[in-house]
């Protein structure tokens, strides 16, 4: 019945089909068979979830041959139908041609039946043959340890594949061990599921050499296994060395208070890991202490899980007595504990603290009764940031947790208007939603302090406010130059500080800083995980020219060429694109071995050295991939590098030159680099980048600028001495048959000049709507000399709405005063001309 509904509407395709969800649609092989048909000739489906119906190989046969022609499906969903080993040959067959397939659900299809069956076999020759498919999901299919070492070499002979899940297979032992072999030399993998496979203790052991050596996984299941202690101990170990995982779910596996100790000895020194899941681990109170005692230094977890247990109030003041110094952890779930009323007390004292914590789920502690959640509603007055409270049903905190949605939303725009452009009268709102939630909680006897979210919410807004005026200046330098108490704000502090140095330059001169080089450092490492944007990648790239020509006049050809030859990279980018070198010598035919392993070894590293970067020139891998991407590039850097290299070292590293084959020599040198560069760590990027802003802050506090001067982007220079000749014909010209005398057309002239000056400043991410704005004031030149003055000003207000909203400068400020006292008393004298361009 629901294929007699769809198959009119799939021919039709009116509007596209992109998804098609047939999630129990009791299809069976003939309906299975009339899909497939139109499957053939349909070129706009993507995505299609077959799952939980009741076709067979036959269906699957008529599927396959479909999918033989299709090269528009990416995703398919075949789990928990009868395919069968037949059916997993008909895939291996289509799939041997087929380009197109990216993910690919098989979880749940009576795939292996028997220990002779050849269904596992079939699924290892797809897995070898096709290397466009990213994601496989073989769950709860019987697959045993007998067919496991094909898995494996399937696994070492694949460099496509990102996810795999083979989670509730019987394994054990000797499938864990072949698998992690597997992953020792497979590179690609990022996501790995071994959640429910009879892992035991010992099994720990060949999880841990491979999360050693591996440097592309980022996700790991292990859960609902049988690793306790001494397995949680050997993991940990690994967890010390790994730089890449960055997701970690042990839960359901009795690891108990003493694992606990050792995953908290990890947590101390590991610098990657966000997400961990700990629920159903048998922690205790005393496991809990340990884990949230190494949160107390830990500066990356965000998320954490710790359903069932057994926590109880003496566990959750543990958790808070960390939460009072923790900056980075977001979510924590205390679901399905022993937390009474007392433990909700001592989260409320904390959230009065904390202004990092955004979501906490407390379900079913049947402990917390109505006086407990008065405590925690009174609490939610001031603060500010959490967001989610589950397991709590009260009106009162949902709207208290409403009201921090909205202030939240409200900051998450700025991300969006710092790569979009500022909008001032946005941001004059939101000063005043933060001002009146100040005045509304500050008693003139206990005011909030300075460090306050609201406060520095503030602080900011007022800031933005600033930068997003043509008169943004050295005001605006020392409210984003203050520290920020908390991370949010001080990101988009560090973001705004950057765009604000873009245009700074002249201003700073004025202090005797003369090192640009230093400015520009700072600019770009500010910038450092905003290369995305196009916008902010121009900023990035013109920071970069100034460094690498400290000397050189800003010529735009000239620019437009350097950020064309140029590739400006951030640490994640230079990643990628060594693991994409990486995947090009594990396919080649050569014997690329040692080049193998020198772009394993960078790859591995938590953090690049100048020295250690310099080295990628010296692969022809690395080069070739670098060029496939970038054809017209001639040199690469890393910001990391040109933020601390020494002077003497060059920012750029050549692409073009012809790198020689990886020899042992070459090796051996990038080892000795990665030894004396042991000491380096991302720490010293955050240190140079305050001592940076310190010397911007205490160049500031000597000297003081009493009459900021607006923006001056000098590197528009050329085209802004092209506008001021066209001006000037256009005055010439407009003067003939003016109705206004020429004392009121040059004073108009210099208005709107000054204006079209404002629009160069200030920031629009769209040239075609700065053009237009300039465009429309440079035509109200001609437009004038029909017009008497009144009519005059009150164009240039329509044309340019900042002018009556007051953003102006003091200069434009000064010339607009001017013509308005014209426009009172007509009969008095106009300024002079001296007057009206005396500079301010």
């Amino acid at each position: 019945m629901l294929l007699e509904f769809l198959i009119p509407q799939i021919r039709e395709n009116n509007p596209p089909i992109l998804t098609l969800d047939l999630n129990g649609g009791k299809i069976g092989d003939d309906g299975l068979h009339v899909l497939s048909a139109e499957l053939r000739t349909n070129k706009t489906i993507t995505t299609i979830d077959l799952s939980y119906n009741d076709f067979g190989p036959d269906g699957i046969k008529d599927f396959i041959g479909a999918l033989q022609t299709n090269q528009t499906l990416t995703n398919i969903n075949l789990s928990h139908n009868k395919i069968g080993p037949k059916g997993a040959k008909y895939l291996r067959d289509a799939l041997k041609t087929n380009t197109s397939l990216r993910v690919l659900n098989l979880a749940n299809s009576a795939i292996y039946l028997a220990l002779e069956s050849r269904g596992i076999q079939y699924l290892c020759e797809l897995i070898k043959t096709n290397q466009h498919l990213e994601s496989l999901d073989l769950s709860y299919n019987q697959i045993e340890s007998i067919h496991t070492k094909d898995l494996s070499e399937a696994l070492k002979a694949n460099c496509g594949l990102s996810t795999f899940i083979i989670k509730g297979n019987p394994i054990g032992s000797i499938g864990i061990q072949h698998i992690c072999e597997a992953l020792k030399t497979n590179n690609t993998l990022s996501v790995l599921n071994l959640a429910t496979t009879q892992m035991v203790d010992s099994d720990s052991e060949f999880v841990s050499e491979m999360l050693t050596v591996n440097p592309s996984l980022t996700e790991l299941n292990l859960g609902f296994n049988q690793i306790g202690s001494n397995g949680t101990q050997k993991l940990s170990e690994a967890l010390k060395r790994n730089t890449v995982l960055t997701k970690f779910f042990l839960g359901s596996n009795p690891i108990g208070p003493i694992g606990a100790r050792y995953l908290s000895e990890a947590l101390r020194s590991n610098t990657t890991l966000t997400v961990l899941d700990l629920g159903v681990a048998d922690l205790g109170d005393t496991g809990v202490k340990h884990i949230f005692e190494a949160l107390r230094v830990n500066k990356t977890l965000t998320s954490i899980r710790l359903v069932y247990n057994e926590i109880s109030d003496v566990g959750v003041n543990y958790v808070c007595d960390a939460l009072k110094v923790n900056k980075t952890l977001k979510t924590i779930d205390l679901s399905y504990n022993n937390i009474s009323n007392a433990g909700i007390s001592s989260l409320s004292e904390v959230l009065k603290v904390n202004n990092t914590l955004t979501t906490i789920h407390l379900g079913l502690n049947k402990k917390i009764s109505p006086v407990g959640i008065k405590v925690l509603r009174e609490t939610l007055k001031t603060n500010y940031t959490l967001l989610e409270v589950s397991g709590v049903d009260d009106p009162v905190i949902k709207k208290y947790l409403e009201r921090n949605a909205a202030i939240a939303a409200s900051f998450d725009a700025f991300t969006k208007d710092l790569s979009e452009g500022l909008k001032p009268e946005e941001i004059k709102n939101k000063l005043t939603l933060v001002k009146g939630l100040i005045e509304s909680h500050t008693e003139p006897t206990n005011p909030i302090c300075e460090d306050h979210y609201l406060c520095e919410c503030y602080r900011l807004l007022t800031a933005l406010g600033l930068l997003a005026t043509p008169d943004a200046n050295i005001n605006t330098l020392v409210n984003l130059l203050t520290s920020f108490a908390h991370p949010s704000l001080q990101k988009l502090a560090d973001l705004a500080l950057g765009l604000l140095n873009t245009n700074i330059a002249s201003q700073l001169d004025k202090f005797n800083l003369n090192d640009q080089s230093k400015r520009c450092r700072l600019l770009l490492y500010g910038l450092k995980d905003e290369l995305q944007r196009s916008v902010l990648n121009n900023i990035a790239y013109i920071a970069l020219f100034q460094v690498v020509y400290p000397q050189k006049p800003f010529v735009l050809s000239e620019f437009n060429s350097f950020k064309s030859t140029t590739v400006l990279l951030n640490q994640s980018m230079l990643k990628k694109m060594i693991h994409k070198a990486l995947i090009a010598c594990q396919r080649s035919q050569e014997n690329q071995e040692l080049e193998i392993n020198f772009l394993k070894t960078i790859l591995v590293q938590n953090n690049y050295s100048p020295t250690v970067v310099a080295r990628l020139g010296q692969s022809p891998a690395f080069l070739a991939a670098l060029r496939n991407q970038y054809p017209e590039a001639t040199h690469f850097t890393l910001i990391e590098h040109v933020v601390l290299a020494d002077d003497n070292l060059s920012f750029l590293i050549p692409v073009n030159e012809l790198a020689p084959t990886i020899t042992q020599q070459t090796y051996d040198e990038l080892n000795a680099c990665i030894q004396n560069a042991s000491t380096f760590h991302s720490n010293l990027l955050t240190a140079q980048a305050k001592k940076l802003r310190q010397l911007l802050s205490d160049t500031l506090a000597e000297a003081p600028m009493k009459h900021p001067t607006p923006f001056n982007l000098s590197f528009f220079a050329e085209k802004n001495s092209q506008k001021k000749k066209n001006l000037s014909l256009n005055l010439n010209s407009a003067t003939l048959n003016s109705s206004l005398s020429k004392e009121q057309l040059l004073q108009i002239k210099q208005l709107i000049n000054s204006l079209e000056k404002e629009i160069d400043c200030c920031w629009y991410p769209n040239k075609k709507i700065k053009q237009i704005k300039v465009d429309a004031l440079s035509s109200l030149i001609f437009k004038a000399r029909t017009m008497d003055i009144t009519k005059a000003v009150s164009e240039i207000e329509l044309e340019y709405p900042e002018v009556r909203h007051g953003l102006i400068s003091t200069r434009t400020a000064d010339l607009l005063d001017g013509l308005r006292r014209v426009i009172k008393h007509p009969q008095g004298e106009l300024l002079k001309t001296d007057e009206v361009s005396r500079p301010h």
